[in-house]
């Protein structure tokens, strides 16, 4: 009897030690974030924002994904030109938007946090470079016409002048936007496609590894 008693004392030890593993790794609380672009132009400053939502799934080894909904960043600029911020990072890292930017928010205790020119110091950053990618378009109703812009460079398309002054992220209760499908009206409710699509295996162009994700993700009311 002695034997059972010592496996129901284990038992429950292992019980109580599941248990607090399992409060201590609570799923975060989802949360909205605004991101903003401000680009200096002959004309003046000019700025433009997007809210995204952030919320959290289990993952088979116990970690937290967060999955991010929302739209790119649409900033008009003179001469009917336009930059695009997306939620894939500058090095091409589809998960920017969502796990690169929970990741500051964790470590820094800030109202705003800039993610460029000033990379965020954090002990644990997902990119060397925590910005996003900007690209524009030849022809905005030609998804193939996508452009990547250099941030450091953006006179090289939009003319003299031109410069991005900072780009920055801050928690916010507003509503998450959902605009950008008037402008892009080709974009997909589906994120999976290429702006390329039917490219061949071997086309690494920019349209061809660049999807609709990138411009929008999830579902808002």
């Amino acid at each position: 009897m002695l034997w059972i008693v010592w496996i129901a004392l284990a038992f429950g030890t292992l019980v109580l030690v599941l248990s607090a593993i399992s409060s201590g790794s609570q799923r975060p609380k989802p949360f909205r974030y605004k991101i903003t672009v401000e680009v200096e132009t002959p004309q003046g400053l000019l700025s433009a924002s997007a809210v995204r939502q952030i919320r959290f799934s289990k993952t088979m080894n116990g970690g937290h994904l967060a999955q991010v909904t929302g739209e790119a960043v649409a900033l008009d600029l003179p001469g009917d030109q336009a930059l695009f911020a997306l939620l894939t990072g500058v090095n091409g890292n589809a998960d920017h938007a969502s796990q690169m930017i929970w990741h500051v928010f964790r470590e820094l205790d800030q109202d705003v946090i800039e993610l460029w020119p000033n990379a965020p110091q954090v002990d644990n950053p997902r990119t060397p470079n925590p910005a996003p990618m900007l690209v524009t378009f030849e022809d905005p109703n030609d998804p193939v016409s996508v452009k990547k812009l250099e941030l450091e460079n953006l006179e090289a398309a939009f003319g003299q002048g031109v410069v991005l002054r900072n780009i920055t992220v801050a928690r916010t209760s507003s509503p998450v936007t959902n605009m950008i499908g008037d402008r892009l009206e080709w974009l997909s409710v589906y994120p999976e496609p290429s702006l390329k699509r039917g490219h061949g295996q071997r086309d690494f162009s920019l349209p061809a590894t660049l999807k609709h994700g990138a411009f929008r993700q999830g579902k808002t009311k």
